[in-house]
């Protein structure tokens, strides 16, 4: 857990949310991995209390937990970004949807959309804890839950990569990919240096790593046109008088 948070800390906020103090991103795809330990033990728990109820002395502080992880929904989850978390996201999106009338998938915040998820969260332990355990119903339960959320979650990365896979960069990257073998030296224009999303990619992604560079087995830079004679390959918006080897939207893909 510590090794996670050490890779996931960020001075940077990547969502509004009621703790502005809250920086970096869930750690969900961190830890997805040793989540199967937890509901193991959930399960040889849940074997031992069998016909009997929770008290509230247990179920109590597990409402309180939970109340507070609500404040998670402030990040997106849906898509893509925590593909544990997706169904959640998917939830957050429906309920968005009908109370604020959301049809898009870019962040928006909404204090009554922590506050929705908040109630859910701090009562069902409370009402769950007045039934008595049913371990073979828990079994039943559990596993209708996961098979439905595995394959929500291979739906939405299908979609996910068929969203990226016909972007303008992704296709110039692959493009480029294809026909030249070699490692090259290829130039973006630091002109367009930015953030893209998956929706609007009218920038690179900034930080020295680009959408169209995840296909590229090549030597990437970030650099001024009036050096792009130290280059084999140039992608920018402009027009240039090079010799032009594709485009796709905006962007077009120079030899020099």
């Amino acid at each position: 857990m510590l090794l996670a948070v050490n890779h996931n800390i960020s001075l940077f906020q990547y969502e509004e949310t009621l703790m502005p103090m809250l920086l970096g991103r869930p750690l969900g795809r961190y830890i997805v991995g040793i989540l199967p330990l937890f509901i193991l033990n959930g399960f040889m728990g849940a074997r031992s209390l069998e016909n009997n109820k929770i008290s509230l002395k247990l179920s109590l502080p597990i409402s309180i937990i939970l109340l507070i992880s609500s404040i998670m929904v402030s990040f997106q989850l849906f898509p893509f970004n925590n593909t544990s978390l997706s169904y959640i996201g998917a939830i957050k999106y429906i309920f968005e949807y009908f109370a604020y009338g959301k049809t898009s998938f870019d962040a928006e915040y909404h204090l009554g959309t922590v506050f929705f998820f908040a109630a859910i969260f701090l009562i069902a332990p409370l009402i769950l804890s007045q039934f008595k355990i049913n371990f073979k119903k828990i079994i039943k339960s559990f596993s209708i839950f996961f098979v439905l959320v595995n394959i929500g979650i291979f739906v939405i990365t299908m979609i996910n990569a068929q969203v990226w896979y016909e972007s303008d960069q992704m296709q110039i990257g692959l493009w480029l990919n294809k026909n030249d073998p070699k490692i090259s030296r290829v130039m973006f224009d630091k002109d367009y240096i930015g953030k893209a999303t998956k929706t609007e990619q009218d920038e690179f992604l900034g930080q020295g790593y680009t959408i169209a560079g995840f296909w590229m087995n090549d030597e990437i830079k970030f650099d001024d046109l009036s050096s792009m004679e130290n280059y084999d390959f140039i992608i920018s918006k402009k027009e240039l008088d090079k010799k032009k080897l594709t485009k796709k939207g905006e962007w077009s893909l120079y030899s020099v």
